[in-house]
């Protein structure tokens, strides 16, 4: 694949690495993300909700499904005194070998894993399906401890490497979804995110198993957790003034929604993919007479699943994170995100974006 001649007459670094991601996402985006890590660029102002900064050139993007599992692979080979993970759903045995060998080289492995979820009607059910994870990785030596009752779900998924290497991801670590499921991860390399991170997993490690409540986490300078992450995302999409590019699992929080629509009839174009659910469809209705555009993907066993959870205000700023759009995801469970500045890897998520709007098929509502 060769660059364009502007490519090379300019050869100015921050455009040489737009054209390179942009390519990279219509071609090889696996490829491109390994050899040119695509860097955040600057901060926004701070408010009294949302982190101190975005983050900038602590900061990489992974697009799944085509990276694959691979980043998250090196990254647990690359520890050499601690990993930190917490995680929804675990069900791959490549990971469960991967922090085996860790704890086998010596590196400290701690593991939160979700114990509850949702069983329809009947509740919640323990345990399942992170059981086979919670055993491999104890029989591996591994620390591992279910998460917190505090929280109706640890929907979170992070990890944390050496102290110092973050990594925040909207996918769950389950190989049936890997091949079609829309995602993003975030490695990032800023000293008070890790901190914080680890900090956070401290208080929730030592509240796992039915021990004391955690506490008050920090923001670090990038990072959205919830329970509360309600207002920094609704502040980024109320701050849009020309565009926002939203991708969600879920569309039944009020507040989000709400926002969403005041974004549209200020004129700001909103355009919302997500994959078909019947679930969303009130939601999507009222979106759209405000003025909004929602496509959708059918919800099928290989077309593509829009997993992620995403935001992207005039396509300089950008939220990625475990959040869906619901009152439990954003009031009561542990979840995590973190909030992205205006650079290239911006204009990659929102080259994504265009993508798979391309490829949705337009809501009609009624």
């Amino acid at each position: 694949m060769g660059f364009p001649r502007i490519f090379i007459a300019r050869r100015i670094k921050h455009i040489l690495f737009a054209i390179v991601a942009v390519l990279a996402v219509f071609g090889a985006l696996a490829v491109a993300a390994k050899a040119h890590p695509l860097l955040f660029g600057s901060s926004i102002a701070p408010s009294s909700s949302l982190p101190p900064s975005a983050c900038d050139t602590e900061c990489s993007l992974f697009i799944e499904p085509d990276a694959g599992i691979a980043p998250f692979i090196t990254l647990v080979r690359g520890a050499s005194k601690s990993i930190d993970l917490v995680m929804y759903e675990l069900e791959d045995p490549a990971i469960f070998a991967a922090l085996a060998d860790a704890e086998k080289r010596g590196v400290a492995v701690r593991v939160i894993l979700n114990h509850y979820f949702y069983s329809g009607g009947s509740g919640f059910s323990r345990g399942n399906p992170n059981e086979m994870a919670y055993v491999a990785l104890a029989r591996a030596g591994a620390a591992v401890r279910w998460s917190s009752a505090r929280f109706t779900y640890t929907h979170e998924k992070s990890m944390v490497i050496d102290g110092a290497r973050a990594f925040i991801m909207s996918f769950n670590l389950v190989p049936k979804y890997y091949p079609t499921g829309r995602d993003f991860g975030v490695a990032d390399t800023d000293a008070a995110d890790a901190e914080a991170m680890e900090a956070a997993f401290d208080a929730d490690w030592n509240a796992a198993d039915g021990r004391a409540a955690a506490v008050q986490v920090s923001p670090g300078n990038h990072l959205v957790w919830s329970p509360g992450s309600r207002p920094a995302i609704a502040e980024l999409i109320d701050g849009a003034t020309r565009s926002l590019e939203v991708y969600n699992e879920e569309m039944a929080d009020d507040g989000i929604v709400a926002a969403l629509e005041r974004a549209a009839r200020r004129g700001v174009a909103v355009r919302i993919v997500m994959t078909w659910s019947a679930d969303w469809k009130h939601a999507w209705d009222a979106l759209v007479a405000a003025g909004t555009n929602v496509r959708t993907y059918p919800e099928t066993s290989s077309g593509l699943y829009i997993h992620a959870k995403a935001v992207i205000a005039d396509g300089a700023r950008a939220f990625v994170g475990s959040e869906n759009f619901s009152a439990t995801s954003l009031d009561q469970n542990r979840e995590l995100g973190i909030m992205l500045g205006p650079s290239p890897a911006t204009v990659v998520l929102r080259a994504v974006f265009e993508k798979d709007w391309a490829g949705a098929e337009p809501f009609r509502g009624g």
